[in-house]
């Protein structure tokens, strides 16, 4: 079980807290920080009689690709004082780490489409959307020719990305 919350004081800005508790242990496990906050929350942009967004935006769910990790979300006070002073925050616990990637072709055409034979100009994006590191690995790219049957395939080495980081590779080769 995971439970996420905000946590203040008269000497604490608004911050964001979680507590964990597995079905063999005896009690909750004490509190740990997720977010501190930033600064108090500004009540001056806020008129009076409306409801305050704060703590109205959370939620803790089971990620679907390993059911063990379990990621959660939350507000806290942040350091903007004119716009509601508020943001959100999301963590992770439990599960492994995992990479995510997503892949982006780019022909980078001239003037004219190119002639079979004649140099091809491309950028391979790879982005790591995951929190974990994506191993160096191999990408291939099949390059079609609508004119003949020359079809060719080349083999990239994609080096390792960290989670959050991408790589663009720009190749140019013959076209097909």
């Amino acid at each position: 079980m995971v439970v996420v919350y905000n946590r203040t004081g008269v000497t604490r800005d608004p911050e964001i807290r979680f507590s964990t508790w597995m079905h063999s242990e005896p009690d909750i496990r004490p509190s740990r920080l997720l977010k501190a906050g930033e600064k108090p929350y500004a009540f001056s942009w806020v008129a009076q009689n409306t409801s305050l967004p704060w703590a109205d935006t959370a939620g803790v769910s089971v990620d679907p690709y390993d059911d063990v990790a379990v990621w959660f979300a939350h507000t806290y006070a942040d350091s903007h004082t004119t716009d509601g002073n508020y943001a959100v925050w999301v963590g992770k616990v439990f599960g492994g780490r995992f990479p995510w990637v997503k892949v982006r072709l780019n022909l980078v055409v001239g003037p004219r489409h190119p002639r079979p034979g004649e140099p091809v100009e491309f950028e391979v994006q790879f982005e790591n959307g995951g929190d974990g590191q994506s191993p160096a690995t191999r990408a291939h790219v099949l390059l079609v020719s609508e004119s003949s049957d020359k079809d060719r395939l080349l083999s990239l080495r994609v080096p390792e990305i960290p989670a959050a980081g991408s790589v663009t590779l720009r190749i140019t080769t013959n076209s097909a």
